[in-house]
């Protein structure tokens, strides 16, 4: 699941070529984020699990190892506070 197409007046903040839209705001009020930094680790590879049948064993068996790699969750919810802050 992901963002598609942005609403009217929307600013992209981030973003990459499998989700260009991955952090965008909307004014001073919206602010959406396609991942999930609240998410730990062990609550993701159960999410894999749970979803085995939609998104299939191969995407599960490349996704897993990347569950090691370095994470910018500390530094996305910084964002967050800042943004409600106004800052």
């Amino acid at each position: 699941d992901q963002v598609n197409e942005l609403p009217e007046d929307a600013e992209v903040l981030g973003g990459n070529s499998h989700c260009p839209c991955s952090m965008y705001s909307v004014g001073e009020n919206f602010l959406g984020i396609q991942a999930h930094p609240e998410f730990t680790l062990a609550f993701e590879k159960d999410i894999m699990e749970i979803r085995k049948d939609r998104i299939g064993q191969a995407a599960i068996d490349a996704a897993i190892p990347t569950l090691n790699e370095k994470t910018d969750e500390v530094a996305i919810t910084r964002w967050i506070v800042r943004f409600i802050q106004g800052v």
